[in-house]
């Protein structure tokens, strides 16, 4: 009697495994936009978010905050084991209304 190798297991870990691999062979390509200022500060930016858990950026609407910081995220390899996220203010969550 021959004993047969067990079957691999294909449980939440082997499947987070291959999806980690698959998102780690992604290529993408960055195009910046010249003319957002958020773009002229990317070094300062990227060497804030290596340093740093939390960074908080304001500027002005239309800046590139939104758009532009993400995809610095990614280039840097952030997102591979998770998400990455940004809020943005809500000024009528600060309103109170009395009636």
């Amino acid at each position: 009697m021959s004993a047969t190798p067990p079957e691999p297991r294909s449980g939440p870990k082997t499947a987070r495994a291959r999806y980690m691999a698959a998102r780690q062979q992604q290529t993408l390509s960055y195009v910046w936009p010249q003319a957002l200022p958020v773009v002229g500060r990317l070094e300062e930016l990227r060497a804030a978010i290596e340093a740093h858990q939390v960074v908080i950026i304001a500027g002005e609407t239309g800046s590139g905050k939104s758009t532009q910081l993400p995809k610095l995220c990614l280039q840097m390899g952030r997102g591979i084991r998770g998400m990455i996220a940004h809020t943005q203010p809500m000024p009528h969550v600060h309103s109170l209304v009395t009636l």
